[in-house]
């Protein structure tokens, strides 16, 4: 387990970043060295105040022995300031040494988070639709500031503060090692059983609290996302009881953490107490006199006083580590993932070359746990500029085909290649060529204007193309029924628009991209036909410049079309113009007719 726990801290942090935690671990030698060195002062200090004549014994007062002679008050005096300005130098140390762990350790958490969510992005979509997005949100931030806050920086506070403990027990064995063996056999196997008992109990807590996690973000977002649905089914008493449930589940989970994580503190002190008693009976039973203790006991005092919260802190920092385990392995299983799995591209140009045209050589696409393929053995080019309409029955298989075409999902068989160039090397390349509008559109809380202008930095958008493509995309009267006009905020998921508007909106935003291939699918479903047939026309005006592939189930939007390719079963069962498939095929006049339903 400690191997891969310490594999797995390598892994989650960055590799150029690494060489700042080994300057921590030399800090923490150097913070160790200054509490040794504090130990030995003050057992120096207290041995000047009550045995003066001892001073020449201590080598640290040897410089104030040819400073003063035959004047003890002004060494002891001297040695006083020195100490006291020691442990000044020693507190702006540890405030430093504080500052540079929680600063590398949190930064270490913001890359990691963004090499999460760059990593997600990058995941064959195929990939990213196995899981539930909750559960990315969740690893993004929830599970990183637990890696981040359970057991990087308690890594760090348990090599730090082992070293101090160390560093003490050190100097206590240089100068009282029987009575600190005695100690050690007493305080050891104390410890190995606590940390017997409680180390399975944290393990299986902290796995606990990860799934009670994921399933309580999983319920709130289900809630809050369906709010519409949940409310008009009555099903709020449902979700609710959902969220309390885990919510609970996460709680006890909290609870027995924290429980836990008090229990050795609470042992240790009364242990560390314990031994100051028997150490005092040991040096009575010796018949020591009181003077000459007085040096020793200021020592385990102040041994004391800095181990009992080292000790407490490495159990504490210990315990959180072994209940952050199954977030660490959650990280890490998760970059493994992504580092297997990612979409590389070895294109060097940032768009790539489309000049001729898109070809499929027997592509064939299987969903997983499916029975048969969405798409079986498909053969078919599109040229540039060229304008090619998709239709077909529901199911039949017409966006999977366009999600190929366009590199969302990669064949099970075949290749889709640009200009002879096979797409699955040069993924994001070709999607710069592309202006996509889906189905199911996304739409951000935020403006029309950053709708449209989607990932573009304020300061570089393009108010001409912005214009233009808004008027292109027949926007006129919704930025009319606004005085803000394009900085008119649409509210998540644009709740404020029509489900024609925000159509819209997405055909603009698609527009914007000034893309080599424009792709609707069932781009125009939801504008009415006046709106559809505006919007077609000024489509019509990009003829010859512009590739553009319609997927429709009003076969009026691909009237136009030089081509249009009926689609059933996975398979092109038929091709040809609008008035070619209609005089000469059955499965189109059924279409034409509405026999088919309606598209999905």
């Amino acid at each position: 387990m400690v191997p891969a726990f310490l594999r797995g801290i390598g892994l989650v942090i960055a590799p150029g970043r690494r060489g700042r935690w080994v300057l921590l671990v030399g800090l923490a030698l150097v913070v160790a060295v200054m509490e040794a060195l504090g130990a030995v002062l003050v057992f120096s200090l207290v041995s000047l105040m009550t045995q003066p004549d001892t001073a020449e014994e201590l080598p640290l007062a040897q410089p104030l022995l040819a400073l003063f002679p035959d004047r003890s008050d002004a060494i002891l005096a001297a040695f006083a300031v020195g100490v006291g300005l020691f442990f000044l130098v020693r507190s702006a140390v540890l405030v430093f040494q504080a500052y540079a762990q929680s600063r590398v350790a949190w930064s270490a958490g913001s890359m990691l988070s963004s090499r999460l969510l760059v990593g997600y992005l990058s995941l064959p979509y195929i990939t990213q639709l196995r899981r539930n997005s909750a559960e990315y949100v969740r690893n993004c931030y929830d599970m990183v500031n637990r890696v981040v806050g359970q057991v990087l920086f308690p890594a760090l506070m348990v090599t730090s503060e082992s070293l101090l403990v160390l560093s003490i027990v050190g100097v206590l064995l240089f100068i009282a090692p029987s009575e600190t063996v005695i100690g050690a056999v007493v305080l050891g196997p104390v410890v190995y059983l606590m940390l017997r008992v409680i180390r399975p109990r944290l393990v299986r807590a902290g796995k606990e609290n990860v799934d009670a996690v994921a399933d309580t973000y999983q319920a709130l977002q289900q809630a809050l996302h369906g709010a519409r649905e949940v409310r008009l089914h009555g099903a709020k008493s449902y979700f609710e009881s959902e969220y309390t449930r885990n919510h609970r589940r996460m709680a006890d989970t909290q609870v027995m953490h924290a429980t836990l994580i008090d229990a050795p503190r609470i042992a240790m002190e009364t242990l560390l107490v314990l031994a100051i008693v028997v150490f005092l009976l040991l040096v009575s039973m010796r018949g020591g006199s009181t003077a000459g203790t007085l040096p020793l006991l200021g020592l385990f005092a102040y041994a004391v006083f800095r181990l009992m919260p080292s000790l407490h802190r490495v159990m504490t920092q210990l315990s959180h580590i072994r209940f952050g385990q199954a977030a660490l392995f959650t990280v890490v299983d998760d970059l493994r993932l992504i580092a297997a799995e990612s979409e590389s591209s070895i294109c060097t140009e940032d768009r790539l070359s489309f000049e001729h045209e898109i070809t499929l050589e027997d592509v064939s696409f299987q969903y997983e746990n499916a029975e048969i393929p969405a798409i079986d053995t498909v053969s078919l080019s599109v040229k540039r500029g060229e304008s090619v309409g998709i239709v077909g029955p529901t199911g039949g298989g017409k966006s999977t085909l366009v999600d190929l075409m366009i590199g969302l999902l990669a064949p099970t068989r075949g290749r889709v290649l640009v200009d002879g160039a096979d797409i699955s090397s040069c993924t994001e390349q070709w999607h710069a060529c592309l202006g996509v509008v889906p189905q199911t559109i996304y739409l951000l809380d935020d403006t029309i204007r950053r709708n449209i202008a989607l990932g573009i930095p304020e300061a570089a958008v393009d108010e001409v193309l912005l214009e233009r493509v808004a008027h292109a995309a027949q926007l006129g009267d919704v930025l009319a029924e606004s005085e803000e006009g394009l900085n008119t905020i649409i509210g998540e998921r644009g709740v404020r628009l029509s489900g024609g508007q925000r159509q819209r909106v997405a055909i603009a935003r698609a527009l914007y991209r000034e893309p080599e291939v424009l792709v609707l699918d069932e781009g125009t479903s939801a504008l009415d036909n006046a709106t559809e047939a505006t919007l077609m026309q000024s489509l019509e005006e990009l003829r010859g410049s512009i590739t553009l592939i319609t997927v429709a189930h009003r076969l009026t939007t691909v009237r136009r079309c030089d081509r249009i390719l009926v689609v059933e079963k996975g398979r092109v069962v038929a091709t040809g113009t609008y008035e070619e498939l209609l005089a000469n095929n059955e499965r189109f006049r059924r279409l034409e007719h509405g026999q088919a339903g309606p598209s999905a």
